[in-house]
Parts: C-alpha cells; structure tokens; sequence
C-alpha cells in the first residue's frame, strides 16, 4: 500500500473520529497497523499542517469542507487488505450505507480490543457506537434486521463493561430495543431488554438506583423465569444484580459465582470480574468477609496479566475496602500503595474512582475527615470531567463518609448532595443502601433532639437489614439505638443493643459511652474444681440420659431437654427456642426453672435471634444489682431438620463450666443435641395441629412414625444406623407398613442438603423413562419447548426413592442399572454429562429374591440396589402400638375436621388390637378417619374380625397355599355358586372391595406378573394400562370396615 494511500485512510479515520482528540497509541488499535506505521502516518500528516501532536495527542481543527469531502469520499475506496479490518471496515460499510454490517464491524474491533486488554481504544470506539446506534431508523428494519439490532443491543452492554465511561446513552439504546421488540412482537427479547435495563441501572450512569429501571427488570425476570428460564444462564451478570440490589445476598453469590459460557462471543475476563467484585460485597455483606477477600483473590488469579491493569486496580481497591471494613488498615494501605502507583484519571476513570474511594474510606478510619473530603473530591472531580453527574458507590460505607464530611461541616464533595442522596437511596431499589439512608436519617434526628422520630427510623432500618442478614449493617442500627436509649437514660436497653451489636460482626471500634456499656471478654481461666474436665465427660453427660427414651411426647422430650442442660451445667434456669414464622420472631416452646424478667426479655430474643442462625454465643456480665458474681448468658444452636431451635441459659456459670466452656465447644454439643432431638421427635407422636398445606410432621413433608414396641425399636435403631451412610437402602413389606416414611426419615438423618424425591415406579410408562429420569433439553423433541430437569438432576446431593420396584419391566432394569451404576448421564437432546450424587432408597411389598429366581427381576440390580435391606415389620406383628396409633389419628382428625375430641371405649381399643390389619397402617388410618367424619361407632368399628372379604377372597399367603393344592381350589365351573354363596351374606361386601380382593388373588396366582401369557391382565381378560387404572382407583378409594365372615 501507497504512502498516499495510508495517508488518506488515516485522515480519513481522524474525520470520523469528528472532534475527539485521540492518541497516537489508540489508532494502532483501531486500525490493526503497527504503531511504528502509524507514528509515520501520523508525522507526515503532520508536516503538511492538517493536525498537530502534542506528546503524542492528536489535535487538529475543522478541514475545509472539499478537503473533508474528499477524504470520506476516499474511505469505500480503500485498499481491499485494510477494507476488512479494524474501524476501516466499519467506514467502508457505513459508506455504503449498511449501518448494520458497519455496527457489526465495529462491535467485531471492540471483541479484539477487549480481549487485548486496550481499554483507552475500547473507550473511544464505545463513543462511536453509541452514536451510530442511536442513528438506526428503527420502523424500517425487518423482522430478520431487527433480530440482528437485538444482538447489537446485548453488545452494547457487554461493551460498556469493558469501558469507563457514563452509561445514560446506554440506557437510551436498550429502551430502544426494548420498544423494537415490542413491535415486531418479541416478547422474551422485551424481556431480555427490559433485564439489561435493570443491570445497567447499577451502572455508571448519572439514575443509578432509580426505582423505575428497576421494577421493569423485575417483571421480566418473573416472566422469564416463568417460562424461559434456560435463557437466564446466559445471563449470569444481570439477575445476580437483581438479587444484590434485593438483598438476598446469598442467591446473588450462587448466581454470580458459577462460572459461565462465552456471552455472545465476548472475553468473559470483564464479565467474571464484575460477577466476581459482586458477589465478594454480597459475602462481605453477609459477615463472611474471608469468602469476600478468596472472591477477590480468585478474580485477580484470573486476570491475563499484564492486559488487564485497570480491572487489577479496581481488584485491590476492592480487597482494601474489605480489609478496611474487618479494621485490618495496615493491610488495605499496603495494596493501595500497590494500586496506585501509575494509575491516572484520564488512563483508567473506573480504576482511579474505584482506589479514590478506597484511599477516603481509609483516612476516615485514621479519623482524618478533611483529608478523606479532599480525597473523595478529587476522584468525583476526575469523575464529572468525564461527563458523570454524580458518581456511583454500592459500598454503604461512602454514603456513611459523605454524612461524616457534612457533620464535620467541611464543603460538600463535588457530584454529591447529601440529602438527594438520602432521597434517592431511601426510595430506590438497593435496599442495603435504604437501610443505612434511614439509620444516617435517624442520627441526624436524634442529633436535632427528635428521638422518637429517629427510633422510629432505626427500627425501619434494623427490620429491613436484618432480614437480609446484613450483619455489619445490623450491628452498626443496634449501637444506634443503643446511643437512643442512653439519651434517655435506659441504660439497661442500651445495654442489650451495644451487647448483641457486638457479636456478630467485624466492628471493633465502639465510641466511648457505648464502649463503657460492653462486658470484658473472658480472658483468664479460672482453676478448675474438681468436675468435668473434658468435651468427652461433657458430652457424655448429655447424650446417655437422653438415650433412655422415657418420654412419649416431643414437649416432654424437650422440657427433659432443658431441664437435663440445667442440670448438667448446674444453671438454675433454661428455655428451648424455635423460631415462629406467624410472629417473625423467636418462642419459648420449653422451660426449666424460673420465667425470664420483662426487663431481660429484649436482649434474650436478640441474642436467641443471633443463634439460629447457627452461632453460639458465650457471654460475661458483670454482676447484678445485690450480687457479687459474674452472670453468664449460653445460646446453644441445636440443627434440626431445616430449622434450628436454640438452647438458652441465663445465670452465674460454675468455675469448672466457665474454663471448659467455649463457643466451638457449645457448636458442637449442639450438633450433638440436635441430631437426637431429630431422632427422638420422629419417633414420637404429634401433639400440634394440623396445617392444610403441609404433611404433618416433625419435617416438612414427613408424618411421625409412632411406636413404642421392641420389634419397632429395634427396628428404627437399625434404620438409623443405616441414615448415616451413603449405602443403599431396600425397604420391604407388606403394603401399607409405610415404607415412604422411613425412607424420608432415612433421608433427614443422613444429613444431606438435596431433595427428598419419591419416584412411583408403576406409574412411569417404559417410553417415557428417559424423558422422567433424565429430562431434556428445549428442542429436543416436538412440544419440547422448555428445558426439563430430570428426576436423578433433582435428586443431586439428596435421596431418590424408587417406589414400586418390582413392578419395573425388564427394559427398564436395565437402563437403571446403568444410571445407578454411573451416577452421570445426558438430558434428551444435550450433549453435557451431568453427575448426580444421590443416596439410592427403593422400596418394594415383593419377594425380589422369588422374582429374581423367576427371571422377572435382574440380578445384577438386586444386588446393586440390596446392600442394607430393611424389613417393616406389619401392624399385626406390632399390637402393642394399635392404641398409640389410634389416640394419635384420632387426636389427628379431630384437629383437621375441627371435631370435638375423640376417643374409643377400652372394648372397642381391644377388637382393635386384636384385628389382623392386611391394610397395616394405612388401613387404621383410613379407618380413624371414617370414624372422625361419621362418628358413628356401630357402621365404623368391625364386630368379628375378619372381614368376609378377606374370607371370600383369602390373602396372598392363603391363596399361595390354596393354590397348591387341587382339591382345595374351586372349579372355574364353580364361580357362579362362589358368587350366590356371598348374595346369601347378611351384610355382602361392596363392589369395590370384591374386585380389590379379586384382583390380589389374581395377581397373587400369577406372582405379580402383568404382561405376557400367563399375566395378571390377561387372565382378568383386561388391557395392561386399564389394570394400573383400576387398581390405582380402588386404592384411592379406601375399603370399608369389614363385617361378618362367610
């Protein structure tokens, strides 16, 4: 290529380029040259006077229009090689009037520039494309060209992640795709606008925090979760957004965190670091701030050093604000001085604001307000020159900097109005920054002398922060209203809030008169006496007592708890907490020992409140008014199930007890504690009303096995056992022995975090197993359109029950025991392996090993699924629980249908204990039921066990028997005889109760077989699919009381 030619096609650029005044070293980017070419260009343009360089920045004034003319005029006729690369190919299209190929051009030039790291370059062209954006005539693209505008639209915030500069044309250009796609009648692309909307509105724009921007990304985010909720894996940055400005801080680290594709073809360095900056806030947020700097430190390990020096900058920034929050300044000054160094607000805006910010916070620890004032002046001075109307923060700890410099009454930081600021982050969707805008807008009225007002602003902010577990920013509202009760004297208030402020959180610096209120930590261990001296005589003396099992009720169970504890820590008073979701607020739901007084009371809930969230609290009083020794407060946070209850002792603590004692010590007794609260509560019956809307029990989802005999106990012991591995687990018996509910209560013991996940094998068809099992993916097959989770992806680091196993095909045995085998498998229609880690329970009421002898079950899969077999025993074989488990159905009932309270006469309890039960458990259930809604005992309650079904029709071990012999069985000449012989009954059974006991007698001579020539179905002369149908209606239709033999 000519020099002439060069020289046109750079004039050319620096046209385009209008007034901005570019530097010599961002044209090498733009254009794809060599840099030593380009300073040669550049000279020689130079020399003829058409622009001058000032230490290698471009300045020139307007050309003449034919000069100007002639030279866009040059620009489609540039040399084929330059023609498809850097800003010449966007020229050459823009030209040719294809704004969209001009647009992908450009976007194609930002991709290479992002990935090289060129930010200088990136920000310049960001300029560019906004404006042609902007430009598309909208109401003339097709449906196929505005699919492409959409595409641009997701580019364009990719690019501005890449860039620092003021988001508001971006905004502008998504709310232009937004209405395009509503137009062309896209919904899901309104959607995904509407979403990028709501993310850039925690961008650098001058409406950052607007309420507005944000309610629209959150109907799109129900909607698309809704219904295209495989879109938002794309999606990461953006609905991680959502929950951090919402506060759930914890789902904001999940979404965030994972690491995802390649966006839309983009460098993920940019995207994973923003994902990575926000989820370490949202863990510092949450107390966690060693996950925060591991956050941070993971980002930077990622960084492809040395290309990305601003994104390493606002890293460390972000590691010093976190240091300076867990009160370590030494170290946050020591990467600062590391960050600083070389960096420019005209080189690096974001890096130099974020490290401005940082280096404030720091001189207002050191109590240096006006030098902080000076610092954060500087970076807003940097920021406003760049076009920003006021820069943004999401560290409450600014807004917190901003009120210090307006009470030193130093001038206001340029960019911020303290009380807009207030304003806007009171009624914006960040409800972090809301909560910290009310508690900086009660001090300011408790300082004005309005303290009702001001407490009525702390009590807003602490509700608001507390339940998003914001535990710096709880702590800090606590000492607040702490300073509220000592302005009015209540010492003992203030007391209670400084103390609970104090526990839970990295603050460590207190003002005087709330430090004054603070008991000493233990430090000195006193001299032990001779008592327990170890955690194993300790424990001990906890867990033998409670393994007696001497109570019947779980409220007994837990005042034996507490009163145990009292005993064991020589305590004189103690309660047992839960927490009440109806009253948002802890209850004592157990007690030993005198009440607490009312003036103790908020300070209990406070420190109970901390606890269950799974921290143990040890704390030291000084003595009480009239005593002369220390008074200690014990919260022990016992697990159990999905919630925890709380172990609370209030008192003066035994010598040997305050040197043993410690806060990792109390964790563990309460893990210890609450794993046998959990064993012993599902092992009791239920003395609580029934909730329509869930399954009664201790868990959600489970009912309580009830038993007190020795083959039930010894049977739940080996249950138990079994709980805390991860072997497989095959529950026999009879039908209605309930074999669900020992495998939920195997699945709460175990300890895993997953689903529970029932899976009734007989009612899956064999097409459609892979589809159940595995899911699919959209697309997959027609009508798939939306991606399914499979029942082995639901049932990951949980419990997959298999009901109903033997009545699985041959073809479906062999693909279970592949899965069950590998543990990893593919969606129908996808092509990435996805592992489940699950614990495996299967259940059946067959003999598997007759079946397996048979043929009709694999051996390979018996032995696979058969490592701990379990055999329920049936109701018959435990009558010392019938009247348990019928006070405990009847008191079940009488509190679901609002009955007056129920009971059987003692006669009536002894032809109960004497039936056999072939129903088992379900049987008495159904029957306590009846009884509950008619309260008719004659038409309820059986005369003479058995029933004259079960004598018609005999049960499976009779009709076994039975049909052993020849002479024994009836002719199949004699039906009609067999039939006139039940007529003759006094009271006949019922429709459905003979065709119930039928179909047993046939499928017990068959020996469960359906299919095939000698099956159920064929002798019952009925299809396959109509079998299950009738069988499952008769089941859903509980069989009468029986009556009198025949």
């Amino acid at each position: 290529m000519s020099k002439k030619h060069q020289e046109w096609e750079l004039a050319g650029l620096l046209e385009a380029l209008g007034e901005t005044a570019p530097h010599e070293s961002w044209l090498a980017g733009l254009t794809g040259w060599p840099e030593e070419l380009v300073r040669a260009v550049l000279r020689e343009l130079a020399r003829k006077k058409l622009i001058r360089l000032e230490n290698g920045w471009i300045r020139r004034e307007p050309w003449p229009e034919s000069l100007a003319a002639a030279v866009r005029e040059a620009l489609p006729r540039m040399e084929p090689d330059d023609a498809e690369q850097g800003m010449f190919a966007f020229f050459r299209f823009k030209a040719l009037d294809r704004p969209l190929d001009a647009l992908e051009a450009l976007i194609e030039l930002g991709r290479n520039l992002a990935e090289k790291g060129r930010r200088l370059e990136l920000r310049l062209l960001y300029h560019i494309y906004m404006d042609e954006m902007l430009k598309i005539r909208l109401r003339a693209l097709s449906d196929t060209e505005a699919e492409r505008y959409f595409a641009l639209c997701h580019d364009a915030f990719q690019l501005s992640l890449c860039v620092s500069v003021e988001c508001g044309r971006l905004i502008t250009v998504l709310f232009r795709g937004r209405g395009l796609a509503r137009l062309h009648g896209n919904r899901v692309q309104a959607h995904l606008h509407a979403l990028l909307i709501g993310a850039a509105n925690c961008l650098e724009h001058s409406r950052h925090n607007t309420m507005r921007f944000h309610a629209m990304m959150e109907h799109a985010l129900t909607v698309l979760q809704q219904s295209e909720e495989y879109l938002l894996q794309g999606y990461p940055l953006p609905v991680g957004i959502y929950f951090f400005m919402q506060g759930k801080f914890r789902r904001a680290i999940d979404t965030l965190l994972p690491e995802s594709v390649n966006i839309s073809g983009w460098p993920e360095t940019h995207s994973r670091t923003h994902r990575y900056i926000l989820a370490s806030l949202a863990a510092f947020f949450l107390g966690e701030s060693d996950e925060a700097i591991e956050t941070l430190r993971q980002a930077l390990r990622n960084l492809p050093h040395p290309g990305y020096p601003g994104m390493t900058r606002i890293l460390r920034a972000m590691l010093a604000m976190i240091r300076l929050g867990r009160h370590e300044d030494e170290a946050a000054l020591e990467l600062l001085d590391v960050a600083i160094g070389g960096t420019h607000s005209q080189w690096d805006l974001r890096g130099w604001q974020h490290l401005m910010h940082a280096l404030a916070q720091y001189h207002a620890a050191q109590g240096r307000i006006r030098t902080a004032a000076l610092i954060l002046g500087k970076g807003s001075s940097a920021a406003l020159r760049e076009g920003y109307r006021r820069p943004v923060y999401l560290f409450p700890a600014t807004l917190e900097l901003l009120d210090s410099i307006q009470a030193a009454g130093l001038p206001a930081v340029p960019g911020y109005d303290l009380e807009e600021e207030l304003n806007i982050c009171s009624t914006g969707p960040n409800l972090l920054l809301r909560g910290v805008a009310l508690r900086i807008r009660g001090n300011r009225l408790l300082a004005s002398g309005r303290p009702d007002d001001a407490r009525f602003l702390y009590e807003q902010s602490l509700d608001l922060l507390r339940a998003m577990h914001a535990y710096d920013e709880v702590a800090k509202t606590r000492l607040a209203l702490a300073a509220y009760h000592l302005s009015r004297n209540e010492r003992q208030s203030a007391t209670s809030y400084a103390i609970v402020a104090s526990l839970r959180s990295n603050i460590t610096r207190f003002p005087p008169e709330i430090a004054a209120l603070l008991p000493p930590r233990p430090s000195g261990k006193p001299v032990r006496e001779n008592h327990v001296t170890t955690e194993l005589e300790l424990l001990g003396l906890y867990l033998d007592p409670l393994r007696d099992r001497t109570w019947t009720t779980p409220d007994a169970f837990r005042r034996h708890l507490v009163a145990l504890s009292c005993r064991v820590l020589d305590m004189p008073s103690g309660r047992l907490f839960v927490y009440d979701k109806a009253q948002s607020t802890p209850v004592s739901v157990a007690r030993h020992g005198p009440p607490l007084p009312p003036s103790d009371l908020a300070m209990t809930l406070s420190l109970v409140d901390i606890a269950l969230s799974g921290t143990p609290i040890l704390i030291t009083l000084p003595p009480a008014p009239g005593q002369n020794q220390d008074r200690s407060i014990i919260c022990i946070p016992l697990p159990c199930g999905q919630e925890n209850c709380v172990l609370h002792h209030d008192g003066v603590l035994p010598a040997w007890a305050a040197a043993l004692l410690t806060e990792p010590l109390l964790a563990r007794i309460g893990q210890s504690l609450g794993r046998e609260m959990l064993i012993a509560e599902n092992a009791l019956p239920v003395e609580r009303e029934l909730h329509p809307a869930i399954v009664p029990g201790g868990m959600p989802g489970t009912e309580h096995i009830v038993f007190q005999c020795r083959v039930m106990r010894e049977f739940m012991r080996r249950a138990d056992l079994a709980a805390a591995s991860d072997a497989s687990v095959l529950l026999t018996g009879e039908s209605g022995v309930g074999k669900e509910l020992v495998a939920r209560r195997i699945h709460a013991l175990s300890g895993r975090s997953g689903n529970f996940v029932p899976v009734n094998l007989a009612g899956i068809p064999d097409d459609l197993f892979e589809n159940e099992f595995l899911g699919h993916e959209r697309g997959a097959f027609t009508g798939a359109w939306h991606q399914k989770r499979g029942l082995l992806e639901l049932a990951d680091n949980g419990t997959l029950f298999l009901d109903e196993l033997a009545e699985t095909s041959l073809r479906v045995q062999v693909k279970l025991l592949r899965l069950l085998q590998e543990r990893s498998f593919l969606r129908l229609g996808g092509t990435r392996v996805i592992r489940s880690n699950f614990r495996l329970v299967a259940a059946t009421n067959r003999n598997l090993e007759q079946a397996v002898r048979r043929g009709a079950f694999r051996e390979d899969l018996y032995y696979r699924i058969r490592v701990i077999a379990l055999d329920i025993p049936p109701l018959r074989e435990r009558r010392e629980d019938i009247p348990l488990l019928v006070r405990h159905y009847l008191h079940l009932f009488r509190s679901a249908y609002g009955r007056s309270p129920l009971d059987l006469p003692p006669e009536e309890m002894d032809r109960l204990a004497a039936y056999d039960w072939p129903g088992n458990i379900r049987e008495l259930r159904n029957r306590m039921e009846q009884f509950a809604v008619l309260q008719d005992l004659g038409s309820v309650l059986p005369e003479t066990p058995p029933s004259s079904v079960a004598a018609a029709f005999p049960t499976e071990p009779e009709a076994a028997s039975s049909s052993a012999s020849d002479a024994a069985a009836p002719a199949a000449s004699d039906w009609q005889a067999l039939l006139d012989r039940i007529g003759e009954l006094p009271s006949p059974p019922t429709l459905p109760q003979v065709q119930d006991r039928y179909m047993k007698t046939i499928l017990s001579k068959c020996a469960g077989r359906i299919d095939g020539p000698e099956g159920a179905a064929e002798l019952l002369g009925v299809s396959r699919s109509s079998l299950y149908a009738k069988r499952r209606n008769l089941l859903e239709s509980p069989p009468e009381l029986p009556g009198k033999t025949f």
